[in-house]
């Protein structure tokens, strides 16, 4: 483990985020999350730290697609819906806490943008209307995957067949098909 990266990650703080390790997480009560995390660089090392600040809007119905399971736990940020970097750093062990601040600063100047993300209702319509996005996102799947959630049929359908149109051979569309009549999956503990 990158022991700079490790100190840096300890010292940042951004409400209303909470942090396990280099990753931190803000969930609502439906399971989707914002997710921000410090991930190392190949050629980071424990003395110096090359890293990249990620953070994401995850979504269950988009995570239940990428995972190909029921389990939402811990998502990170290249599971997002829609998903940034917001920057690549380097820290030495005399920069812990300037590297620190730096991110704890950048996470509080980003998360205005991301927080409204977390209500469903307002990413779904943004993908909808083709609405600003603070991220990249693949748009038609994602609003495939959360009409399949509110159980739009019509909606679900005709991303899926864009998305088979363009691509035969992906998964994509006979899943989310099949998640319109099969959402939510099972939890666990949930009787089958």
């Amino acid at each position: 483990m990158p022991a700079v990266l490790d100190e840096v990650a300890r010292l940042v703080t951004v409400a209303p985020l909470s942090r396990k390790g280099r990753v931190f997480r803000l969930v609502a009560p439906d399971g989707d999350a914002i997710v921000a995390a410090l991930r190392p660089a190949l050629d980071s090392q424990s003395f110096h730290a090359r890293f990249t600040v990620e953070i994401a809007v995850v979504t269950t119905p988009w995570l239940a697609w990428l995972r190909q399971s029921p389990d939402i736990r811990n998502p990170l940020p290249r599971e997002g819906a829609v998903k940034a970097v917001l920057s690549t750093m380097e820290c030495g062990p005399d920069e812990i806490a300037a590297c620190a601040a730096e991110v704890s600063a950048m996470l509080a100047r980003a998360l205005p943008e991301w927080l409204p993300l977390l209500d469903r209702s307002e990413l779904w319509w943004r993908l909808r209307e083709d609405g600003p996005l603070p991220g990249t996102c693949a748009r038609v799947a994602v609003r495939a995957a959360l009409a399949a959630d509110a159980g739009d049929e019509p909606a679900t359908r005709r991303d899926a067949d864009a998305i088979e149109r363009l691509d035969p051979a992906s998964d994509f569309p006979d899943w989310v098909r099949a998640a319109i009549r099969n959402w939510p999956p099972p939890q666990d503990g949930d009787v089958k």
